[in-house]
Formats: C-alpha cells, structure tokens, sequence
C-alpha cells in the first residue's frame, strides 16, 4: 500500500495512507467528482501497465480482474451519502452548541471530522464545546449535551426537529438500480442510532432495498460495532447479509 501511495503521488494523485494503527498497511480512497474519479483510474491503470505496483503477471491478472469485475453486494454510508445532513445533524451541532454558550460553524465541524474519530455527533457536539470554554466546559456533561441535541434534531414540545429537513442525496430509482446489480444484497453502516437510521428509510420507502430474505433491516448503527475506520461494522454487516465475502463487495463512504 505504501507504494501504492508513492506512486499515485508521483503521478499527482494524493489518497491516504495508513502507516500506523487499525488500519496499518492499508490506503483509503475519497473521489469527489467524476473527473477525479477519471484520473484516478487512469492513474492505476498506468501503474499497472508500467509494472510500478505490480510485481509479476499473475499478480497484474489478478489485480485487472478484481478491478473488472462488478461488486455481488453493496455497502452505504448513511449521512452524505443517502442522507444529506448539513441542515439537521450538523446544525443539530451548532445549536446545541450555542445552547452552550458556544458558537460553531461549519467549518468548525469539518475540520473535526476531518481529523477522524468523529462519527459520534453527540461526543463531538460534547468535545467541541469543551474545548471551547476550557476549564469551565468540565462541568458540561455528555449526557446533558445529547438530550439537548436530541431535542433539536427529533423536536421538542411540539416543534418539528431538524431531521424533517433532511433530503435524500440519490434517487429511488438509482438505487433500486443498485440493488438489482447487488445480487448478494445491499447494507449501511452509520454512526446514526438504529430509530434514526430506520426513521430515514422509511421516509423514503428505502427499507425493502436495504433487508434481507426475511424481511429484517441490514443496518450496522451506533453503538453495535466499533466505529469507523474500524473495518469491524463493515465486516459485521457483511456477515449480517449472509456472511458475503469482502472480495466481491463494495462500500461507499463520504469521506
């Protein structure tokens, strides 16, 4: 992976790589346009040709064929991928925060989840109010800070909550598309508690896309599996799809 990384770089594609931790060993690839998404293909595909990543043919044959071949199962992300949230968990954020006595912007939260260990709205609504009063935010408990955001996103005292703002980023029909292509199912992991993830789906009349045989939702939420980058949700919704194996699946992610 190292290499991989050196090489795309070299080439003037930056992805990221884990030298240390969980995920040692390992790159992770964020695509933001289609254009980018053309060069970094592109880019692979050169590496491949010139024999800068690969180290015999077997290895380059093996490699062509994971890269041709369609994904049997699908795994989404929930917020900014099915969900867009800047009006309702993020703003969830900043209200609770100025709740607080303490003023977040946007670009306060994107550089927090920028730095990772950040799926948890709640902890980090929590942590950056801390940080913001310093001595005096110890006495600011997380149980205090998720009622509050709790009650801006699901309402309270008969006000809608925020999450009535949220919008669903592709279409239905896109996605029944990609279940059809899914032969083997289609799953989400989100940090979003399980009500709230199956609150979404059901707004949306997604649920049946995303179930099993019997029926029964395939959703790994908060709290059932460690968080992201964590592969362990991944591996756990894979399982919960009927033990699928990671090589011919796919996840998307929005960061």
């Amino acid at each position: 992976a190292s290499k991989v990384y050196s090489q795309l770089r070299r080439l003037g594609v930056l992805v990221r790589y884990y030298p240390k931790g969980e995920l040692s060993g390992f790159i992770r690839i964020s695509c933001g346009r289609p254009s980018d998404t053309d060069l970094l293909v592109e880019a692979l595909r050169t590496l491949v040709q010139d024999g800068s990543i690969l180290a015999d043919a077997s290895a380059a044959e093996s490699s062509v064929a994971a890269r041709t071949a369609p994904p049997q199962a699908l795994i989404l992300d929930m917020d900014g991928v099915l969900a867009e949230v800047s009006r309702s968990y993020r703003q969830a954020i900043q209200d609770t925060a100025a709740a607080f006595g303490v003023t977040v912007t946007g670009d306060d939260i994107h550089r927090a989840k920028l730095k990772g260990n950040a799926n948890d709205d709640w902890k980090l609504t929590h942590r950056l109010i801390q940080d913001a009063l310093g001595p005096d935010g110890s006495a600011v408990t997380l149980e205090a800070v998720t009622n509050k955001f709790q009650e801006f996103y699901l309402g309270h005292n008969g006000k809608p909550g925020l999450r009535d703002l949220e919008e669903l980023i592709p279409s239905r029909a896109l996605l029944v598309e990609l279940r059809r292509r899914s032969p083997l199912g289609m799953a989400i992991v989100t940090g979003r508690p399980r009500g709230e993830c199956l609150h979404f789906l059901e707004t949306y009349n997604l649920r049946g896309l995303f179930s099993d045989g019997t029926g029964a939702p395939v959703l790994v939420c908060m709290h059932e599996a460690p968080s992201k980058p964590s592969p362990e949700p991944v591996l756990l919704a894979l399982e919960r799809l009927g033990g699928v194996d990671p090589s011919v699946a796919a996840m998307v992610g929005d960061t």
